[in-house]
């Protein structure tokens, strides 16, 4: 909670403290991607998550941003056991996560249980509405919601199983490595039951509107930021949950660095930081789903922006980011949890594990202006193998209303 508080102080006393012109910083030459890359975890979904943000300047008019991404999850079916006795926990303490199974008496020994699998394209559609309220205040107006479907082209293309597949063999990972056509393809279906025994289940073509959020941005200015070309930006944003999987209101900071280097008088690059910290159900309607133990999840990004003038009000960009986002579940609960289910691959745990530990994403984007319409196309890829998602595309286009 340290953490937590340290972000609304910063927050806050930022907003306060800053006495600067408001003009500082309104330079249309500037050009930063606004794609929204958080994952489609068939999990995260249902929260109010903070999209990263490397703002340099509030929005001139309203504007309407529609952001859309899917993502390939494959996560075959796997069921843990956690012991109750503090017995049982020591002792598989002990034992390697792996052989664990062979170890534990699943009938005879008090437990409680979690199942998982999911499979299928998840599709995100986030529109959000931009009100600036002055160069240095911009609230933001944005809904959450996602549809469920097995893939098949043409409707998703590099997303899709088959091309999965076709490049596994093909071109890096060898034949079936992950069990998608041992199990069979083009096949949509999400199946998650917690160890409360709440459970979520969808299938193909199931559609749901899973959140509604407010945000605000604040963008300080001073002589020593303008002197040394950097531009701040914080955010809080305060988010509901509208499904009876998650009935719940999340509340996240954040705050973004950028730096920036000229390279001539057409040629730009930024680099960045970008950290965003979630406090999940900090109020709930009801009990829901236990999409995460956490009390706090954290979220750092590292940008590099090269833009480029192409014309007078032209530009065109390209930005590579690394996403470093903490664990859904506390990970040293997986100290003596056992697991069990089809070995079929070295990967067929993951579909748990990778729940308790830190979860990675390399994002590259694409970004085209022309006067005041930014277009964005981006791709990202878990190279520490989670698939959920296995690879993920997303396009997008903010215009001013």
């Amino acid at each position: 909670m340290k953490i937590f508080y340290f972000f609304f102080i910063l927050y806050t006393s930022i907003g306060y403290t800053q006495k600067t012109a408001d003009s500082i910083f309104q330079t249309k030459t500037i050009l930063i991607s606004q794609a929204n890359t958080l994952s489609t975890h068939p999990l995260a979904i249902f929260m109010c998550r903070m999209a990263p943000s490397f703002q340099t300047k509030t929005v001139s008019k309203p504007s309407l941003q529609l952001n859309f991404s899917q993502g390939n999850v494959w996560l075959p079916y796997v069921k843990t056991y956690i012991p109750i006795n503090k017995s049982d926990r020591q002792k598989m303490k002990s034992l390697s996560w792996h052989t664990r199974a062979y170890a534990f008496d699943t009938l005879h020994s008090p437990s409680k249980t979690m199942f998982f699998e999911a499979d299928g394209i998840i599709r995100l559609f986030q529109p959000e509405i931009q009100i600036p309220i002055n160069s240095k205040n911009q609230i933001d107006f944005g809904l959450h919601m996602f549809v469920l479907g097995k893939g098949k082209v043409p409707t998703a293309l590099i997303t899709s199983d088959n091309f999965l597949e076709w490049f596994h063999s093909n071109i890096a990972g060898g034949e079936d490595p992950f069990a998608r056509k041992y199990y069979g393809l083009n096949k949509a279906k999400i199946v998650y039951k917690d160890s409360e025994n709440r459970q979520l289940v969808l299938s193909a073509g199931d559609f749901r509107l899973t959140g509604i959020t407010l945000k605000h941005t604040y963008l300080p200015s001073s002589a020593f930021l303008k002197s040394h070309r950097i531009f701040i930006s914080t955010a809080i944003q305060l988010g509901w949950n509208t499904t009876k999987i998650n009935p719940s209101i999340d509340l996240g900071f954040g705050i973004s660095i950028l730096k920036k280097i000229k390279l001539s008088s057409s040629k730009t690059i930024f680099t960045g930081l970008n950290s965003n910290i979630l406090a999940p159900k900090i109020w709930h309607f009801a009990p829901g789903v236990l999409l995460s133990n956490r009390d706090l999840m954290y979220r750092q990004e590292i940008a590099i922006h090269y833009q480029k003038k192409i014309s007078a009000n032209k530009y065109f960009a390209i930005s590579s980011t690394y996403t470093i986002q903490s664990a859904y579940n506390k990970p040293h609960n997986f100290d003596y949890m056992v697991l069990t289910g089809q070995r079929v691959t070295p990967h067929w745990h993951l579909t748990i594990s990778h729940l308790y530990r830190t979860i990675t994403a390399n994002n590259l984007i694409f970004t085209f202006k022309k006067n005041e319409i930014t277009y964005w196309f981006y791709i990202r890829e878990d190279f520490l193998v989670d698939n959920a998602p296995d690879i993920q595309v997303g396009y997008g286009i903010n215009f001013n209303l």
